[in-house]
C-alpha cells in the first residue's frame, strides 16, 4: 500500500514530531473530512505500507 499524506497540511514542516510518534506507534486514525463520524485506523508498519509520500512546499 502507498500512503499519500500531507494533502490537507504540510506534515514535514508543521507536524513532524507527531508524524514520528505515529510511525513509532505503528498506526494513525484518519477522520473523513466530509463525515466526521467516519474514522479509519491506518496501519503504518512496513508489513502493510511500502511507501509514504509526503507533500510539501
Amino acid at each position: 500500500m502507498t500512503i499519500s499524506a500531507s494533502r490537507r497540511t504540510d506534515i514535514p514542516v508543521v507536524y513532524f514530531a507527531l508524524f514520528c510518534q505515529r510511525l513509532k506507534a505503528g498506526y494513525v486514525y484518519v477522520v473523513n473530512p466530509f463525515n466526521r463520524n467516519q474514522v479509519k485506523r491506518i496501519f503504518l508498519r512496513a508489513f502493510f505500507v511500502e511507501y509514504i509520500v509526503l507533500w510539501t512546499v
